[in-house]
C-alpha cells in the first residue's frame, strides 16, 4: 500500500471542465431539438385536428341535407298518394250521387 508522501508527492490530473461544459451542451442540445420536435408534432395534429373539425362540420349537415331531403320526398309520396286517394274518393262520391239521381228518378 502506498504512503502518504507518495500521494502528497503524485500530481493529479488538472480538472477537465471542457469536458463538463460539452456533456452538458450535447444535453441541452438534445433537450431543444426534443422540444423543437414536439412542437412541430403538436402543430401538425393540432392542424390535423382543425381541418377534422372543420370538415365534420361540413360532412354532417351534407348529412343532415341528404335527410331532411329523403324526408321531403316521403311526404311529397304520401301526400301524393292522399291526392290520389282524395280524386277516387271524389269520383266514388259523384258515381253514388249519379246513382242516387237515376234511382229517383226511374221511381218518380
Amino acid at each position: 500500500m502506498p504512503g502518504a508522501q507518495h500521494i502528497i508527492d503524485s500530481i493529479f490530473e488538472p480538472f477537465d471542465q471542457q469536458s463538463l461544459v460539452d456533456s452538458f451542451v450535447g444535453e441541452e442540445q438534445a433537450d431543444d431539438d426534443f422540444r423543437e420536435e414536439t412542437k412541430l408534432m403538436a402543430l401538425e395534429l393540432i392542424c390535423a385536428f382543425h381541418a377534422w373539425a372543420t370538415a365534420r362540420g361540413e360532412l354532417e349537415a351534407r348529412s343532415a341535407t341528404e335527410s331532411l331531403d329523403k324526408e321531403l320526398d316521403a311526404i311529397a309520396a304520401v301526400e301524393q298518394e292522399q291526392e290520389q286517394t282524395r280524386l277516387r274518393l271524389q269520383q266514388f262520391v259523384a258515381s253514388i250521387r249519379d246513382a242516387l239521381l237515376l234511382i229517383s228518378g226511374s221511381f218518380v
